[in-house]
């Protein structure tokens, strides 16, 4: 049901996940992994060329291999990308046992977690899910939404985040966001955005914050 599923944002730096699978949907996955740094170990007798190449490049660890419970050792997550059924069972009982979640690339129905689409402009990060129902809508809105929320928006949740620290007063800062979201922020050149950024702060930020500095280094 779509009221079973939690929105949550992980970190995976440093952290094991496994995929099992050689073909391009692992190889999706494995690239998503190496995005975030989760360090990916990789279960499948045959790769992509370009799982190939990570591989030998040791990017990630390879086992050349069909899947073994064992493999399932250390793993924060388990991403069951093969085209065998019975493999993919296998995974999603053995990943239960031990409570690691799995993604089944065959059956999203059956696995503990989906990934959304996502949209990326620095820190900021939009996700679109469908709870799994319509990819295809989550990937026509990621487009939509890329088309709304351009580069420009990396710069001004860089500034959101130093003013955080700024005010005690959290209704004063939601009101200084908005201010700088209104006003079109996102538009114009980095110095046309830098001038409409201190235009906009000094009606908010406290007497004692240097504009400037708060800025400098930003647009």
């Amino acid at each position: 049901m779509p009221d079973d599923f939690y929105a949550i944002n992980l970190r995976l730096a440093d952290r094991l996940c496994l995929v099992v699978g050689g073909g391009s949907v692992a190889a999706r996955k494995t690239l998503g992994l190496l995005e975030r740094r989760a360090r990916t170990r990789l279960v499948s007798p045959r790769l992509t060329a370009s799982l190939a190449e990570l591989a030998a490049a040791e990017k990630i660890e390879w086992l050349p291999r069909a899947y073994q419970k064992n493999d399932l050792n250390g793993a924060a997550l388990v991403f069951a990308a093969t085209n065998d059924p019975t493999t993919q069972e296998q995974i999603s009982r053995d990943a239960e046992a031990l409570g690691i979640f799995v993604n089944r690339a065959d059956d999203p129905e059956r696995g503990d977690f989906h990934l959304p689409a996502t949209v990326r402009r620095g820190d900021l990060l939009i996700t679109i899910s469908t709870s799994g129902k319509s990819p295809a809508l989550a990937a026509a809105l990621r487009r939509r939404l890329q088309g709304e929320f351009g580069d420009a928006y990396a710069p001004l949740t860089e500034l959101c985040s130093r003013l955080r620290p700024l005010f005690t007063d959290r209704g004063r800062l939601a009101d200084c966001t908005e201010a700088l979201l209104t006003a079109g922020l996102p538009d114009g050149t980095p110095k046309e955005r830098a001038a409409a950024a201190r235009r906009i702060l000094t009606a908010f930020v406290p007497e004692h914050v240097d504009i400037a500095s708060l800025v400098r280094g930003i647009f």
